[in-house]
């Protein structure tokens, strides 16, 4: 009966070492991004560029869609460059 626990206990612990050692996914939707230069907002503007750091430093891996880069695409250039620049 012991063996078995001792067994659980190794099993979990070689699960929390793997789940440790990958970076969380985050798919990031047109809004998250947009709030990047999102002036006439500037406490989620602030918000989003410190979260953008935890971004850029590699904490996460980042997903973003199709959908999502052609909806930058379409935004007027100024906004877009400094979209993009991040």
């Amino acid at each position: 009966m012991g063996g078995g626990y001792a067994l659980d206990i190794t099993g979990a612990a070689n699960y929390i070492s793997t789940m440790a050692a990958k970076k969380l996914r985050l798919y990031l939707d047109t809004s998250v991004i947009s709030y990047l230069d999102q002036t006439d907002s500037p406490e989620k503007m602030a918000e989003t560029r410190l979260f953008w750091e935890k971004l850029k430093a590699g904490e996460f891996e980042i997903v973003i869609s199709d959908v999502v880069n052609e909806e930058i695409e379409n935004c007027d250039e100024q906004k877009r460059e400094v979209l993009f620049d991040y």
